[in-house]
């Protein structure tokens, strides 16, 4: 019987949703100024990506990337945490990808600013590379 519902809750059902627009916005806060480029594998895994305040966990900007696409937005200067939620069946913004969501984050923060009339921006991809130089770290889902 475990098996058999181990297998049922592999395959979609009527209570997964359809997947989001390539670059849907769920919150988005503040001046947003600085560029932010996210590219993403083609693995068969959607991202729910969000930008957060290290200190107080406060989010930014949240939004979806789609499997092998790539999304360009920008967010509030300032300094920020990358956290990323991956899988392959979305059930929606508060529960993510369900049970077998991937919860991480980038081991960075970003520093967002302005000097004179030049706005820093990132290109970050989720990519696993050999020689990346952007590690990141597994998190559970109450870090996220």
């Amino acid at each position: 019987l475990m098996a058999l519902k181990e297998r049922y809750l592999d395959k979609p059902s009527p209570c997964f949703l359809s997947r989001p627009p390539n670059g849907y916005v769920f919150k988005s806060e503040g001046n947003s100024v600085a560029p932010l480029t996210i590219r993403t594998p083609n693995y068969g895994k959607d991202f729910f990506i969000k930008v957060v305040t290290p200190i107080s966990n406060e989010s930014v900007k949240e939004f979806y990337v789609r499997s092998g696409m790539t999304i360009k937005t920008e967010i509030p200067l300032g300094k920020y945490l990358i956290k990323y939620a991956a899988g392959e069946y979305w059930i929606g913004e508060y529960n993510l990808f369900g049970i077998n969501t991937i919860y991480s984050k980038a081991d960075k923060i970003f520093d967002f600013y302005a000097s004179g009339n030049q706005i820093s921006g990132y290109t970050v991809e989720l990519i696993l590379q050999q020689g990346g130089n952007l590690s990141t770290s597994k998190l559970n889902e109450n870090d996220f």
